[in-house]
């Protein structure tokens, strides 16, 4: 069904189909991180209300209406946000702002990230990675680098590291930078668990409202840090322009809606769940379990065989390759709703290992 090889298809971020043959319709998307269930209805109602005039003038204190707002959402100083398109801008500012010899990124990891850190620190040949060897490899990388960058809940495994490791890590290495990548830490439940409420200055988070709120077509989001010097370094390397009108528009309407934000992570938790019951009902300890996250990864060494058996019955997941340094084979899996779990069981049902 592709017009790709496995290698090409796996360079694809999730929820990129571009790849597939154009006319292919009704596909099943479990290959994005996005949240199922969104935009809200807050967010629709603003999205076909923006004012198309706006669209005539500079984006004048844009940046500001949306530093407040998200502040307000992440329960954060808004002094201490820098403002950026999505989480991939200010880590391709750092990537270019700090010393490649000296910075490191613990690895697998988002596409993004091991694309830009030359140097990269995976698990133990042969070796699966868990939240203690994570704590463990984390030690280890920030006695001997000055910045070390992780997502946290991880992507592409969902593995999180507490928030207490975190803070004994960076008080035990204070002179190491930890960059962490909290794009999916909404899925927690709880704002409180995240690194950004923690003291350290040696710390910078970066978020976005983009996929838990159900609004990656919008590009917003933040770097958080206590280092005034790090936030002044990373905002002179933006552009004068950082966030559109209508980006803006539509993220302060999603922000503002909690109740629907609460339920849809909730839901999205609970069909985690779900899925991770099927999922382990066919691959065993393959998959990695208990997870606080949205989504779940299967270790497989040739995992080309159930993404494309997937795709054929319609349903496309995250294909991942070890052909290039950070990555570790396997599919990463969306939770779909519960009706749309039941059209994913019946294709694994006619899937032979």
């Amino acid at each position: 069904m592709t017009t790709l090889t496995y290698a090409e298809a796996s360079q694809h971020s999730g929820g990129d189909l571009r790849y597939l043959p154009s006319g292919l319709d009704g596909v099943l998307d479990l290959s994005t991180c996005v949240t199922r269930s969104g935009p809200s209805p807050a967010a629709r109602a603003a999205a076909a209300a923006f004012d198309p005039a706006s669209l005539t003038v500079h984006p004048y204190g844009v940046e500001d209406r949306f530093r407040a707002a998200y502040a307000a959402y992440l329960g954060t100083d808004p002094r201490q946000l820098v403002i950026t398109r999505g989480i991939s801008e200010p880590l391709s500012v750092l990537a270019s702002l700090l010393p490649a010899d000296r910075s490191a990124a613990l690895t697998p990891d988002y596409t993004g990230t091991i694309r830009r850190w030359s140097r990269q620190l995976p698990p133990p040949v042969g070796e699966r990675d868990t939240v203690e060897l994570r704590v463990r490899r984390l030690d280890s990388a920030m006695r001997r680098y000055a910045f070390v960058v992780f997502s946290n809940p991880n992507n592409p495994l969902g593995l999180t590291v507490p928030r207490d490791a975190l803070a004994e890590l960076l008080t035990r290495h204070p002179h190491c930078t930890l960059i962490v990548d909290e794009a999916y830490v909404d899925y927690l439940g709880d704002r409180r668990q995240s690194a950004m409420t923690l003291p350290h200055r040696n710390l910078a988070v970066l978020a976005s409202p983009g996929k838990p709120l159900g609004i990656a077509g919008t590009r917003t989001g933040a770097l958080w840090s206590a280092d005034e010097t790090l936030r002044e370094l990373v905002a002179r390397r933006l552009p004068e322009w950082p966030l559109s009108a209508y980006d803006a528009h539509v993220a302060c309407a999603a922000l503002g809606d909690t109740g629907w934000i609460d339920g849809a992570l909730a839901g999205a938790r609970e069909d985690a769940r779900r899925l991770e019951a099927v999922l382990v009902g066919h691959f065993g300890d393959a998959v990695v379990t208990g997870v606080p996250v949205h989504y779940r990864f299967v270790h497989d060494e040739r995992p080309e065989r159930l993404h494309a058996h997937l795709l054929a019955d319609g349903i496309a997941t995250r294909l991942l390759l070890d052909d290039e340094p950070g990555r570790v084979r396997g599919l990463r899996v969306l939770a779909p709703g519960a009706q749309e779990l039941a059209r994913l069981e019946a294709s694994l049902h006619g899937f032979t290992a």
